[in-house]
């Protein structure tokens, strides 16, 4: 379900984004609440598409299962969305426990200013219901803060036990990083040509031609559902400048848009019927002509069919070529009739002389208009038809649809360096990363776990066990996935939805080994190269000397760790220790008496729990004439184990503290 879509392109601002007068933000969030059932208007029209049960059926139970994080459907309009989330609430609810929003209209958006919509919510639940659903539909373009303050409200809701279910389209979708751990359903689902006819995919891009989108990326759009295929170097060739990323951002927000496999910058709408778009390419044309004089824009628009025509002509797809002349001709013959219309009401209404020889030259002119169907390019056209071809018959095959070929924006991504030994920090480069995130010690403890398993991999069971052993399994996977979602959102940056570091693979999640390191890896290398004694004395030396570098403190000092985390925190502390018992095997083996007793006095700041450090350093304590200190270090280790453990020393240690009474150790 998760799509990989360039981050450049989304958060698009809507175009002629209305701006209401402010409402009180109290009264915003109580008409907001007053939202039971859906836009029945938006849900009716998807509603007639007669869209497949069974496509519907199985992404709402998925929507179902997926519990504990938001769930995001993130698709053009007209595509179904509206009816998925209502069959979802038919399904799997009871009515009374679904609370509606429509977040498109200023209420919702002013209570998101507010601060107080989660809030609201949460004083709206109703005893003995087990989880409350929250359905924004059809949610508006957010400014980055306005965005950043409802995905906290969507947090608190999860960690309260609300399910929230979030409709929106691609070109508003900044949620990515935010909320990395949704769970997306896409366009690329609900438009799957397997579930969804030629006359829904019509629809959804019809809809998505007269959306609040750039013009220019409509006029593309518009041209390449005339022609089928087109790219930038095309549009130029048409007398059309187009910007070169067009193609991939017109992919990014409607999946139907697909891009060819070996180019780029060519665009595909294969296999689309043209007569159910001609009126939305006809109103992206007129837009495109506004700034002309208002008596030459119909002229303008008239060319440009003619124009896409020939193109099609050239292509060898006669019928879609004479479905354009059609419109043409039904374009003029409508603008004659409605210039007639007037012209026959002005005078009906008694219009004074001068009144009505104006508008007799407007019809008249209209009327030339109206034989531009015997233009010479036209009729050049035409005499290139079959007389047997009729309207609507398909001479030339469409192009065959492409897979879907939306090609990854890979963004820089600088690396990411972790210290877990002492306090944590993280560094992005060469800069220190101050996410207050990353000072909640459930965080850090999630991301020691994940740093410390192998290949830096988790599954969700095994987190939930080391952190919620004991708590209910349906709260404790849902503060896991809270957690995870902070984690994501404190390593990443807010820019890029590639631009993200722990991934994750159905319950499993890692961090991406090609970006981050720490302190434990290097640590960990050292350790190892310094306890298989292969090194040289200086060698040894420098090994050990980074080493204690590295371990500042212990594993993520000043918190409380249980199970798991605690057998790190000690391993690491192991590893320092036979690190330096080595050290001072080879220091013994040399003959460095001195040397010996400095490290295993280091060996024993670090670790005065183990017996094999107590008799190391008796045995160097009177290698270097301190025979009275090494046997109070035999006392003190055998009271250690007796009060600790209630054994008593080892017959290896036993047998030292003898040779030490005898003076033969």
């Amino acid at each position: 379900m998760i799509s990989t879509k360039p981050a450049a392109t989304y958060a698009t601002k809507p175009i002629n984004k209305s701006n209401n007068k402010p409402i009180n933000k109290t009264d915003a969030i109580d008409e907001a609440i007053l939202l039971i059932q859906p836009n029945m208007t938006r849900l009716t029209d998807e509603m007639q598409q007669q869209r497949s049960e069974h496509q519907l059926d199985t992404l709402a139970l998925e929507i179902h299962l997926a519990s504990g994080i938001p769930c995001f459907i993130v698709a053009p309009r007209n595509s179904g969305r509206t009816s998925l989330v209502h069959r979802y609430s038919q399904q799997f609810r009871q009515g009374d426990d679904v609370h509606w929003l429509d977040g498109s209209s200023e209420s919702f958006i002013q209570g998101v200013e507010a601060g107080t919509l989660a809030r609201f919510l949460l004083k709206c639940t109703i005893p003995g219901v087990a989880e409350h659903v929250l359905i924004v539909d059809d949610l508006a373009y957010l400014e980055p803060w306005q965005a950043e303050q409802f995905s906290d409200d969507v947090d608190r809701l999860i960690e309260f036990g609300w399910r929230v279910i979030v409709v929106t389209v691609p070109q508003y979708d900044c949620y990515h990083n935010l909320q990395s751990d949704r769970f997306l359903i896409s366009g690329s689902d609900l438009l799957n040509p397997a579930y969804c006819s030629p006359a829904q995919q019509s629809s959804c891009i019809l809809s998505f031609l007269t959306d609040a989108l750039p013009l220019e990326m409509r006029l593309f759009a518009s041209l390449t559902a005339v022609l089928s295929h087109l790219s930038v170097k095309e549009a130029l060739d048409l007398g059309f400048t187009m910007h070169d990323d067009l193609p991939l951002t017109l992919a990014a927000f409607n999946p139907l848009f697909t891009l060819d496999k070996s180019d780029s910058k060519l665009l595909r709408l294969a296999g689309m019927p043209l007569q159910p778009l001609l009126p939305g390419v006809i109103q992206v044309l007129f837009e495109y002509y506004a700034h002309t004089e208002t008596d030459q824009r119909l002229t303008c628009v008239v060319e440009t069919l003619t124009l896409l025509s020939m193109e099609l002509l050239k292509r060898g797809q006669l019928s879609r070529s004479h479905e354009v002349l059609i419109c043409i001709e039904a374009l003029l013959a409508e603008d004659y009739q409605v210039q007639r219309s007037q012209a026959q009401e002005t005078l009906s209404q008694g219009t004074q002389a001068t009144g009505m020889h104006e508008h007799k030259t407007r019809v008249q002119r209209m009327q030339a208009q109206a034989t531009l169907t015997q233009n010479t390019q036209i009729q050049a056209v035409y005499d290139q038809i079959p007389d047997e071809l009729h309207i609507g018959q398909m001479i030339i095959q469409e192009l065959e649809a492409t897979e879907v070929a939306v090609r990854q924006l890979h963004q820089h991504r600088e690396p990411l360096y972790i210290r877990l030994f002492g306090d944590v920090e993280v560094y992005r480069g060469n800069v220190r990363v101050e996410h207050h995130y990353l000072r909640g010690k459930r965080v850090q403890s999630l991301l020691a776990l994940i740093l410390l398993s192998p290949r830096k991999c988790i599954t969700r069971d095994t987190a939930v066990q080391q952190f919620w052993p004991r708590m209910d399994i349906d709260r404790a996977i849902n503060n896991f996935h809270v957690t995870t979602s902070r984690l994501s959102r404190s390593l990443s940056t807010h820019s890029d939805e590639d631009d993200r570091y722990l991934l994750r693979s159905g319950t499993h999640y890692h961090l991406d080994t090609s970006l981050v390191t720490s302190d434990i890896d290097q640590f960990e290398e050292l350790a190892r190269r310094a306890i298989m004694r292969n090194l040289s004395m200086p060698e040894q030396l420098e090994v050990v000397r980074q080493m204690e570098s590295l371990y500042r403190d212990e594993l993520l000092a000043g918190t409380r760790l249980d199970g798991v985390l605690q057998q790190y925190r000690k391993r690491q502390r192991d590893f320092l220790v036979d690190a330096l018992l080595s050290t001072v095997a080879m220091a013994h083996t040399v003959g460095d008496a001195q040397a010996t007793l400095w490290f295993t006095r280091r060996a024993y700041d670090y670790d005065h729990t183990r017996e094999d450090v107590y008799r190391a350093l008796m045995d160097a304590q009177f290698s270097a004439g301190q025979r009275t200190s090494a046997i109070e270090t035999y006392f003190a280790c055998k009271s250690y184990l007796n009060e600790e453990l209630g054994i008593l020393p080892s017959a290896k240690t036993t047998a030292l503290y003898q040779n030490l009474i005898l003076n033969r150790a």
